[in-house]
């Protein structure tokens, strides 16, 4: 007994003795990389602030002059940032912009250069930790340069990106980089009235419509010429297959999906998605087909040749998730951002709004948002099936490993949290059927 003691007490010691060596090890690395930072700052960069070992801050622009709601950022805040990283000899791995974008030469037309969308939240995983610490310093419109260690930054696993937002080289692990232009471009704390607000300014401004026009809660749609002259309901003919051509856009009119051949080639410059979208009668009517809860709204008592245009809050869409972006290829490799954003999402709707069911219960109640049928609509946030909905056919997808994909540069672009959508749907119609002409009264 006394022998078997006194080996797993041995056994003990060399663990601890090679966790310790290891631990050394790594506290080395870091001084060092820490140490060679410092040096760099000081002959490049010598009116950043040190912030502590691990961040340096240099200012840009600054708001010199803030106005009552240009406070500092909090945790709980969402905030939309704008920046470039870089390593310290310049080479681009990662940006938000897309003049940079086309210097270095990936940009795409399908990829939507916009400032991110993100969570303050404690603890931070949705962002580099660098970032985090900057942004609690910072007012909208700021701008900094910030210079990062490793540990502040992607850490041991690098970061690479080929999804549009990517450099021309991927980051290798343990390096220190600097985030370029780093933009507060605003934030907001409650983003779910800012959609709502912004998607009701877009439709009074193009459509002339009001609140009061909607068919849902913040869901509008619209009926457009020219008109079938027979009006068959997808419901009336079950053993049917519906043929849809769409084109879906942001509220800044950036197309990020369609199959209209004459959209993409001026848009994209090429054709990728080729003849209409193929759905099942019965599937609609039966409510089984896979598609956003906006499709399904429009979808129906919808009638084969009509054309419809809708607008709706993210509630409808692919909502507090987002869609990720995605490549032919798909080979990102970092600490994935989105992620984190969709982890940290999950426990942003967890914490303030009580998860499923309770929204628009006490919190929801206080705002309004009761009224505005948000405890029943944003259930959709949780369902995992609006990562694979309509979107991602203009090039994404997954693959199992024994397919070969050629990487044709063909790239979807994400859908971030809470963006409103736009969509004119055409649904195509039944074979021997007519439309009016739409100059007719």
């Amino acid at each position: 007994m006394k022998f078997k003691l006194r080996t797993l007490v041995a056994g003990a010691v060399v663990a601890l003795t090679v966790f310790s060596c290891a631990r050394q090890e790594m506290t080395t690395y870091t001084e060092a990389e820490n140490a060679t930072l410092a040096a760099w700052v000081q002959k490049h960069a010598p009116n950043a602030e040190k912030c502590n070992d691990n961040m340096y801050i240099e200012w840009i622009e600054r708001n010199t002059n803030p106005g009552p709601a240009d406070t500092l950022v909090e945790v709980g805040d969402w905030v939309r940032v704008k920046y470039t990283v870089k390593t310290l000899a310049g080479s681009v791995v990662n940006t938000r912009d897309e003049q940079v974008a086309r210097i270095e030469g990936t940009y795409t037309p399908f990829t939507h250069y916009s400032p991110q969308l993100v969570y303050m939240n404690d603890p931070n995983v949705t962002m580099l930790e660098g970032q985090y610490e900057a942004l609690q310093k910072m007012r909208r419109d700021d701008i900094v340069r910030l210079y990062l260690s490793s540990s502040y930054a992607y850490g041991p696993n690098g970061f690479g990106d080929d999804v549009g937002y990517g450099g021309q080289n991927k980051l290798q692990a343990q390096v220190p980089v600097i985030v370029d232009s780093f933009t507060l471009v605003d934030f907001e704390v409650d983003p779910i009235i800012t959609e709502q607000k912004a998607v009701d300014e877009w439709v009074a401004q193009n459509w002339g419509l009001q609140p009061k026009d909607t068919i849902k809660s913040n869901f509008y749609m619209q009926l457009l010429p020219p008109f079938p002259i027979k009006r068959d309901s997808i419901g009336s003919k079950l053993d049917s297959v519906v043929q849809i051509y769409y084109v879906g856009r942001f509220l800044d009119g950036f197309v990020f999906d369609t199959n209209i051949d004459s959209i993409q080639e001026r848009v994209y410059g090429r054709i990728v998605n080729e003849g209409p979208l193929q759905l099942a009668a019965s599937d609609l009517v039966g409510d089984t087909v896979s598609v956003i809860e906006g499709w399904k709204i429009a979808l129906k008592n919808a009638c084969f040749g009509d054309h419809i245009r809708t607008a709706f809050v993210s509630a409808y869409g692919y909502g507090i998730q987002g869609a990720a972006a995605s490549s032919s290829s798909s080979s990102a490799t970092s600490t994935d951002l989105s992620y984190y954003d969709y982890i940290n999402y999950m426990y942003y709707m967890n914490a303030m709004y009580g998860g499923l069911g309770g929204y628009g219960g006490g919190y929801g109640s206080g705002y309004g948002y009761g009224s505005y049928g948000y405890d029943s609509y944003y259930n959709n946030y949780y369902d995992m099936l609006y990562y694979s909905n309509l979107y991602g056919s203009m090039g994404g997808g997954t693959s199992s490993e024994d397919e070969e994909y050629i990487d044709d540069g063909i790239v979807s672009t994400e859908i971030q949290p809470f963006e409103p959508l736009i969509f004119d749907i055409y649904i195509l119609p039944v074979e021997g059927d007519a439309v009016e002409d739409s100059n007719d009264e």
